[in-house]
């Protein structure tokens, strides 16, 4: 049946295949501290969270999300962190926020002013998470596990984080 269906064109099939390795290939981070500068926030307020967009800004991995976005047209993942204020998650809320005021000398964060969280740095540490994509394959993806300031980054408290594995029940699925 497969044989007579209409074969479809793509109209700059040759060009599209000839810039693929442009297009898909980047370095990828890998599972440690960063860097970076937050870029945009946005406050989902009937979920209760901030929405929040960042890139690496210092080291070997400067704009890789910005680069990733020019390349897909999209931001990745892995420069979106989500902040829960909700009651029962607002002390993780408040350690995000020292850690940004402690990073950025002489700004006090204003509750309820978000938009003042663009353009300030803080430190990302990455760890790695498994997951099971939409074909129930086992996967490991990197996310940012803590938000933490210079100064423990300087003192040296920050450790990488330890893979987050998916329980035995959860990959039996």
């Amino acid at each position: 049946k497969w044989r007579n269906q209409k074969v479809r064109k793509i109209e700059n099939w040759e060009e599209l295949r000839n810039d693929i390795d442009e297009v898909v290939s980047f370095d990828n981070i890998t599972a440690g501290q960063y860097i970076c500068k937050i870029i945009d926030v946005e406050d989902v307020d009937s979920k209760e969270y901030l929405k929040i967009w960042f890139d690496i800004v210092k080291g070997d991995f400067v704009d890789a999300f910005k680069t990733q976005e020019e390349r897909t047209g999209q931001w990745p993942a892995q420069g979106i962190m989500y902040w829960s204020y909700k009651a029962s998650a607002q002390r993780f809320y408040a350690s995000k926020i020292t850690a940004i005021e402690k990073s950025n000398d002489g700004y006090k964060y204003k509750l309820f002013e978000e938009n003042q969280l663009k353009g300030k740095y803080f430190v990302a540490n990455f760890g790695e998470e498994e997951y099971l994509d939409s074909d129930n394959e086992l996967k490991v993806g990197l996310k940012v596990q803590e938000v933490r300031s210079f100064q423990a980054l300087k003192e040296g408290k920050i450790k990488t984080p330890k893979r987050k594995e998916l329980s035995l029940e959860a990959k039996k699925q």
